[in-house]
């Protein structure tokens, strides 16, 4: 799954994503597929239809909606080390758990060596912008005592 959680322009920019045009919001995508939807519009503007498909980058925003409503989420683990002298390294691990409710739950760690170490939880949303996911985080809730 391609992960670049720096991959989408903000929403006032001119350039989208790889030189896509802006993202729609999800009420202006609605309107657009009503009319691709409509069998009579369907009938005589096809070309149409499989060009809002592909600008809306459909295929891949539907096939991982499907498998994430179908497996109720999807988990992905990424871990690194890197070396940052002679016996000192940084280690850092990332859990993603991306729900079909377009929640996100995302887990790090971050350790140098025997020294020091990190972790926190995060929540956040996520959707599928081209092939590309983006994630923001929300507040979380309040910490318990």
């Amino acid at each position: 799954l391609p992960l670049n959680f720096q991959s989408c322009a903000p929403a006032s920019s001119r350039m989208g994503v790889r030189g896509m045009p802006p993202q729609l919001d999800e009420v202006a995508v609605s309107k657009v597929l009503e009319f691709n939807f409509e069998p009579r519009a369907r009938l005589c503007c096809r070309s149409w239809g499989e060009r809002v498909y592909d600008l809306l980058g459909l295929e891949h925003r539907l096939r991982f909606h499907r498998r994430v409503r179908e497996s109720g989420a999807i988990n992905y683990h990424h871990s690194a080390v890197r070396s940052m002298g002679v016996d000192f390294e940084e280690c850092a691990s990332y859990q993603f758990e991306f729900l079909a409710s377009g929640k996100l739950r995302v887990q790090w760690s971050r350790s140098f060596g025997q020294w020091s170490a990190a972790n926190e939880r995060q929540v956040a949303r996520w959707e599928v912008v081209g092939d590309l996911l983006r994630c923001e985080t929300e507040q979380g809730p309040a910490a318990t005592k």
